[in-house]
């Protein structure tokens, strides 16, 4: 999606495997994961969430408010002007960090 400039794209499917992979951690915990799309809340939920470094504290809430906002709002405009190829690579980055972070914490 990347090379093929499908940019806002990539910011969706950094927010969907992030929130995959919470839920699937919370559940593995024996918690229904609540049907939301929040990635803070989330991470609160999966725990160790004041360990994780501001920028990538930042980043969940720009995934989720980008998410909502072009999901719900269907306003797609707001993201498509805010991301490019180096956004998207920052995107992708960062997604990679969390994951590390979440595989670390994860015992399953």
């Amino acid at each position: 999606m990347l090379d093929a400039g499908r940019y806002v794209y990539v910011a969706f499917m950094c927010q969907q495997v992030i929130e995959k992979k919470l839920k699937a951690y919370i559940e593995n915990n024996g918690i229904t994961p609540p049907r939301v799309h929040n990635l803070i809340n989330l991470s609160k939920m999966a725990g160790n969430y004041e360990e994780l470094p501001d920028n990538i504290k930042d980043f969940l809430q720009d995934l989720t408010t980008y998410y909502l906002d072009s999901r719900y709002k269907e306003d797609i405009s707001k993201l498509s002007i805010f991301m490019n190829k180096d956004k998207a690579g920052e995107y992708l980055q960062k997604t990679q960090e969390v994951l590390k972070w979440l595989t670390q914490k994860m015992k399953f």
